[in-house]
């Protein structure tokens, strides 16, 4: 019969063989393995304030082989001032047999005390339904499920929704690109207004970073993940010692006001090069500011060759900007977004769409 335990650091590798034989990506070389999990559990920022440590995860064990994780990511959230602690549901998977003990690793995380919320943003299907057999609850923040997109090469773009789909009609896509283009021309375009900067790199993210942060905190109370500039060095390291990694950053009178966030996530099985707008905090949450650094983000993916720009996960005062935009969407398969309170304070708050803010950064 298998059993269940916490998850100790040296179980990393043998969860990631396993995790990538679930079809999960994830590295594969020893090295590697163990710097992932050193990231997630040992330099994670959000450790450090935790007086009473959280689980690792759990595992599911036959004998001495592991058949089942759950791991736990551990997230600072704030409402206005006040630090939450949120245990991200993360990297999870079961072999196909042992999937009637399910519930019982489900169990362990949502049974969690010692952090204030459970959460995940990037559910599929069985995710969700584990997440509402538990008492969890469904994101009511508006369009988590859809992602908008500006397509800057329609014959690579067309060609690789055919991969995806598996038709194999490059001919066809070839000859409807044009179309769609043109099509595309009547479509407006994020406006420019100037003030905006690039820098590649995390070396940039500085004090500017932490006084903007702190101004937010002041603004209507939300529930925001923590973005000081030690949070944002740890969250985009990966992606800055890769060289995909882009910050747009918006100053008026000396002052930072906002700032943007570009990565490369490209879809290498369809051959698709895509930009993602990874995440966007702006003072007030004002329109014309996110469209401004929107606009660069649009020119600085085209510039760099990407064959489409998404963006996903915008809070609904940054969603107007896209409303008015009509850009292309596509709908998500499942509800991504689900969270189960620990902390029963905050029930009344997070039933409020509005007071949701969640980007991919989450």
């Amino acid at each position: 019969m298998p059993t269940i335990r916490p998850a100790r650091f040296d179980d990393c590798l043998e969860a990631t063989a396993l995790l990538r034989r679930l079809g999960l990506e994830l590295p594969a070389e020893r090295e590697q393995v163990f710097a992932h999990w050193a990231r997630l559990w040992r330099d994670n920022p959000a450790l450090a304030p935790s007086a009473e440590k959280p689980e690792l995860g759990w595992v599911l064990e036959e004998g001495r082989r592991i058949v089942g994780f759950f791991a736990s990511v551990l997230q600072q959230y704030h409402w206005s001032e006040r630090p939450l602690l949120v245990s991200l549901a993360s990297q999870w998977g079961v072999e196909r047999e042992f999937r009637n003990h399910t519930p019982k690793l489900a169990e362990a995380y949502f049974s969690q005390t010692t952090v204030d919320l459970l959460l995940v943003t990037s559910a599929i299907k069985p995710t969700g339904r584990i997440f509402n057999r538990n008492g969890g609850i469904s994101i009511p923040q508006p369009s988590l499920d859809r992602v908008a997109m500006w397509v800057f090469d329609y014959a690579a773009f067309l060609t690789a929704a055919a991969r995806k789909k598996g038709i194999a009609f490059a001919q066809a896509a070839a000859l409807a690109a044009p179309l769609a283009a043109a099509a595309d021309m009547l479509r407006p375009k994020p406006r420019r207004s100037g003030g905006v900067s690039v820098m590649a790199g995390i070396d940039g993210i500085g004090p500017a970073f932490d006084r903007l942060w702190q101004t937010k905190l002041t603004e209507t109370p939300r529930l925001l993940s923590c973005r000081n500039a030690a949070a944002l060095r740890w969250h985009y390291a990966p992606h800055a010692s890769r060289g995909d990694l882009h910050i747009l950053t918006l100053e008026r009178d000396g002052r930072l006001r906002g700032y943007a966030v570009l990565i490369r996530a490209d879809a290498p099985a369809i051959g698709l090069k895509r930009a993602k707008l990874a995440d966007a905090l702006v003072l007030e949450d004002e329109p014309k500011a996110f469209e401004t650094l929107l606009a660069e983000a649009w020119q600085l993916a085209r510039r760099l060759g990407f064959h489409v720009l998404e963006v996903h996960r915008l809070p609904a005062p940054l969603q107007t900007v896209l409303t008015t935009l009509r850009p292309l969407r596509r709908q998500l398969p499942a509800w991504p977004g689900h969270y189960k309170l620990v902390n029963s304070e905050f029930a009344t708050a997070l039933a409020r769409p509005e007071v949701w803010a969640i980007t991919d950064y989450d």
